[in-house]
């Protein structure tokens, strides 16, 4: 199974609730994350993305990678892994697929080899994506 983070510090605040299973519920005047926005970087240390392969046998990490790239930092320090959306999809011949981050990338990661990525830039604008969608059709089910 492959799992990825969004590892990015966030406040939140906590008010009582008057309803529901909970004493607390998040609200009140207090929220949101440490980020600069005109940098578009957290303020925190990296990693901000990984991907894990999890044993679904043991529940074990198998692996894990920094999940996108900084192209603003100098090239030594770009594997940042960054803020991420969505999934990834894995076909049955072992390749994992995502394009979640907002460092404008299609991965493509070959597992049983080396958890390692090759990567396609989609364009200039950053835009975190939905999970590719898998098509089957009735002749390939049977």
């Amino acid at each position: 199974m492959f799992v990825k983070s969004q590892d990015l510090a966030q406040l939140e605040g906590l008010v009582p609730a008057t309803d529901g299973l909970y004493p607390y519920r998040m609200g009140g005047s207090v929220g949101g994350r440490f980020w600069d926005p005109d940098k578009r970087l957290p303020c925190q240390l990296p990693p901000w993305g990984n991907l894990y392969a999890v044993n679904v046998k043991t529940g074990k990490v198998a692996w894990k990678v920094k999940l996108g790239v900084t192209d603003s930092f100098p090239a030594a320090l770009q594997n940042t892994g960054r803020p991420n959306i969505g999934g990834s999809i894995a076909t049955a011949g072992g390749l994992v697929f995502i394009g979640a981050t907002d460092d404008a990338r299609f991965r493509a990661l070959m597992p049983r080899l080396v958890p390692s990525c090759g990567s396609r830039s989609l364009g200039p604008q950053p835009t975190p994506s939905h999970p590719p969608t898998r098509h089957q059709t009735a002749s390939s089910m049977s």
